[in-house]
């Protein structure tokens, strides 16, 4: 994966106005000849120190699947780290000090540290799609998203919530949802007492439904 282009933007003195007066975009390309296409980016993370995560996928030449990818910059835009691994495409991440946790496109979830050197584990969930993962203090992990089939009526999807401790072997299970209605967790959040926020959406009567479970 090659930096082909960084711009730095540089706004006027009154420009804090409106938003920040200098930011950074950067277009990046891969020369692996076995990839057909540029980075996809699908998450995005910082640590303390100012550096950011970029984490999504990079899609075969010959059309039979994506590799994952990550890229590290600095606070000020500079390059720092890229890999690519043969995990499926990633979809979201959350960091926890040197820690990150990810899940991708296959139903799976996984640790590497800010380093990149490698994956520290991975796990499958078989009838799962994931779309969100947050990790506590502790390093445990908890992933939100939808059972399908659901575990209520064996038919109808569920939204689910799971928590996984920091070697990722699951430590509970809680499914929700009615029966003959299909939710669909898309988002997960912990706040600082330990509460954890789910949101989603539902089928009810044919319509759309917002959802959020504490």
């Amino acid at each position: 994966m090659d930096l082909i282009s960084r711009i730095t933007f540089l706004g006027s003195a009154g420009a804090s106005a409106a938003g920040p007066s200098e930011y950074w975009i950067h277009s990046l390309q891969s020369d692996d000849t076995t990839l057909s296409a540029g980075p996809n980016a699908k998450a995005v993370v910082s640590d303390s120190s100012g550096n950011v995560y970029i984490a999504g996928s990079l899609r075969k030449a010959d059309d039979s699947g994506s590799v994952g990818h990550f890229v590290k910059f600095d606070e000020e835009g500079a390059l720092l780290l890229r890999k690519e691994d043969d995990q499926k495409a990633i979809e979201s991440m959350s960091i926890n000090g040197s820690d990150i946790y990810f899940y991708n496109t296959s139903g799976g979830y996984g640790k590497t540290s800010t380093s990149l050197s490698s994956v520290t584990w991975f796990k499958t969930e078989s009838g799962l799609v994931e779309k969100s993962i947050v990790a506590d203090s502790s390093s445990n992990v908890y992933t939100a998203g939808r059972a399908q089939p659901g575990t209520i009526d064996g038919s109808s999807r569920d939204f689910y919530l799971h928590k996984h401790n920091s070697s990722g072997t699951n430590q509970w299970k809680r499914h929700f949802g009615n029966s003959g209605v299909n939710f669909f967790g898309e988002g997960c959040a912990l706040l600082g007492d330990g509460t954890i926020l789910v949101a989603g959406g539902s089928d009810v009567s044919s319509s759309r439904a917002l959802y959020m479970v504490r």
